[in-house]
């Protein structure tokens, strides 16, 4: 019986080089099926808003403030004065009261918010995004009520006023875009602004209810 002649070195190359090739062929195949496959993406509905939202609560609050003319505190001057002297007089202790007064519902509204679950509303930002503006605003009529209470030597109070306009800040950014997200770090930001100093001067009861709140407040970005 005739044996079978060994394939030469050239004819292993040639088999070894269409195996390659073919497998080659047979995974581009197969990559160019996966790209061009339809992906079946699992995404989850967003939650549904809470009702009353607390969100909503909030922009009625900042729609409801009375705007202070002529201004009685610095945040809220666009020309604010440097004299000490004309400072204390034109942004004086009675003139804020009297505004906050004033304002006194829409503070209520305040209130009422931050005891109500909140989420930024979802969909087109047209209608949201408007609301940017005067729920920064309200944090920086916040700040008044901060300085206010300072000024009258309620350090307990200020330091609450400011914990409100953080949580306010978490409570609106909760379910936001990028830029939502951002106008609430900046609300939170402005209600940490005045707190500093305020820790110290508490009383020991409001300062140990408030230990916990003040340590994520101030680490807060």
């Amino acid at each position: 019986m005739k044996q079978k002649k060994p394939l030469e070195r050239l004819e292993k190359y040639f088999f070894f080089v269409c195996g390659v090739l073919i497998a080659a062929l047979l995974s581009g195949a197969w990559y160019w099926n996966f790209l061009e496959a339809e992906p079946n993406w699992n995404i989850p509905a967003p939650p549904v808003a809470p009702n009353p939202n607390g969100f909503d609560l909030y922009v009625a609050s900042a729609q409801a403030i009375v705007p202070a003319k002529p201004p009685v505190d610095a945040v809220n001057d666009p020309t604010p004065v440097e004299d000490p002297k004309i400072y204390a007089q034109k942004y004086s202790l009675a003139k804020k009261q009297a505004w906050l007064k004033k304002n006194a519902a829409a503070f209520q509204l305040f209130q009422r918010a931050i005891k109500t679950p909140a989420r930024h509303p979802q969909g087109d930002l047209t209608n949201t995004f408007p609301k940017y503006g005067p729920l920064r605003e309200l944090a920086r009529v916040k700040t008044i009520q901060i300085r206010a209470r300072k000024m009258s030597g309620d350090w307990d109070g200020a330091m609450q006023s400011g914990i409100d306009t953080i949580q306010m800040g978490h409570d609106i950014r909760r379910g936001a875009p990028l830029i939502g997200y951002l106008v609430a770090v900046a609300v939170g930001a402005i209600g940490r602004g005045d707190l500093y100093d305020v820790p110290e001067k508490m009383s020991a009861a409001a300062a140990k209810k408030t230990r916990g709140a003040w340590k994520i407040c101030s680490s807060a970005a």
